[in-house]
């Protein structure tokens, strides 16, 4: 394994909370105490200490709210960075705020989007172990297709 990332063996077997169950840490199980009631079959979890659940492409109204969530989590915890069209972004606290929660979720909002907001977006996590990436294509709907629809919903509605 790498620096600064861990092992971690997990049962599958029936009867425990969504089939899995975490059952070592370390990377070596002492084999020579092992008993029946053991039997089943282990996995190991590693690589550079993360867990990644991906963001979902997006698409909002002209000058609605956009939010990007991702739920990272790793050992030690990791630095998280987002990025618009490959250059990192901050909170400004009026149009982009970014946001941590409880259980290693993270969100990007932005605030009353535009289409100058349609583009690609990275969040990058960071520890002793590495990095990783996910990305989301962010796609605002123009403001002369919002406006249209609605004209034409009005004329509707008069006929």
């Amino acid at each position: 394994p790498l620096a600064g990332s861990r092992v971690r063996w997990w049962k599958r077997g029936p009867g425990l909370l969504g089939g899995v169950q975490e059952v070592h840490r370390d990377l070596l199980e002492e084999v020579q105490q092992a008993e029946v009631e053991g039997e089943g079959v282990y996995h190991a979890w590693t690589g550079r200490g993360y867990r990644v659940r991906e963001l979902r492409n997006m698409s909002v109204k002209h000058k609605s709210n956009a939010t990007l969530v991702c739920k990272i989590l790793g050992q030690p915890k990791p630095v998280i960075k987002w990025f618009r069209r490959g250059k990192e972004i901050h909170s400004d606290g009026k149009k982009i705020k970014i946001q941590e929660f409880k259980g290693g979720y993270h969100q990007l909002v932005i605030t009353e989007a535009d289409e100058e907001d349609s583009t690609v977006y990275q969040i990058r996590a960071t520890n002793q172990g590495g990095s990783i990436c996910a990305t989301v294509s962010l796609d605002v709907e123009s403001k002369l297709t919002n406006q249209c629809q609605h004209k034409l919903i009005f004329k509707f509605k008069q006929i």
